[in-house]
């Protein structure tokens, strides 16, 4: 995808826009899209690891004050991720990590269509948060699209928007950062054009145009803008799995 840039930079700008004023998107869509392009997986990740751990580091910087910080809780994250890392590879090798990373989009999908499972989550959160946090870390590695469940876990448990933001921004660093050391030990990141661009586009719109854009947004207007995200990742994955999500999906909303 060396080539096709005017694709690549459009894309890289509309996520970190959103991953601007949600704390994800360039993990949670950039992935699926990259891979239904016909981009590698180890490839993808190359390209959009760096500019989501960028925005993420000048988020964290900027709303340090925000953050709900546990070296118990990073720890958990750290042996979780690996876990998930070490399939998310041994997948990879053997051209099987698409079909994996399909059926999550179509998991987090469904479990976002009926308001009765986001309550239940959220009455359940306090009791099972480090083991809930230990699991989306470990779908994390495997998928890199552990964001869908993150906005669950935030948007429960804050209800000021720059809160939410600030602590998904604080988990994806992590995130984001221990998948490029990993990926760096086993030679498996690929540093080219795309990712020097990416860095430079997400960098930049951050700085210039996103970190502005939280606060033009009400936190009713903030809680509300889910259901377009519930919508896009309905209708995100067109390749390979879209009649399998439309089945899933009438039977969740029945």
């Amino acid at each position: 995808m060396e080539h096709n840039l005017n694709l690549l930079i459009p894309l890289i700008l509309i996520l970190s826009l959103f991953q601007s004023v949600f704390g994800v998107g360039l993990l949670l869509f950039g992935t699926p899209t990259l891979l239904a392009l016909g981009v590698a997986f180890f490839e993808t990740l190359s390209i959009i690891l760096p500019p989501s751990l960028s925005i993420s580091l000048l988020q964290v910087v900027r709303n340090y004050h925000l953050i709900e910080r546990s070296k118990e809780l990073i720890f958990l994250i750290f042996l979780s991720l690996l876990a998930g890392l070490s399939i998310a590879i041994f997948l990879a090798n053997n051209n099987q990590i698409e079909l994996f990373i399909g059926l999550i989009l179509i998991f987090i999908s469904i479990t976002r269509f009926k308001e009765r499972y986001f309550n239940k989550f959220k009455s359940k959160l306090g009791e099972y948060e480090k083991f809930l946090m230990s699991f989306v870390s470990f779908i994390h590695g495997i998928t890199n699209m552990g964001g869908g469940f993150l906005t669950y876990i935030y948007a429960s448990k804050y209800s000021s928007k720059e809160r939410v933001s600030a602590n998904i921004a604080f988990i994806y660093a992590i995130f984001a950062f221990f998948q490029i050391m990993v990926l760096l030990l086993f030679d498996k990141l690929i540093v080219g054009q795309n990712t020097v661009i990416s860095i430079l586009i997400s960098g930049s719109t951050y700085l210039l145009i996103g970190k502005f854009l939280i606060y033009k947004i009400n936190d009713n207007y903030f809680k509300k803008n889910y259901n377009f995200y519930n919508s896009f990742l309905r209708n995100y994955f067109p390749y390979r799995f879209s009649k399998l999500t439309l089945f899933f999906e009438k039977l969740a909303i029945r």
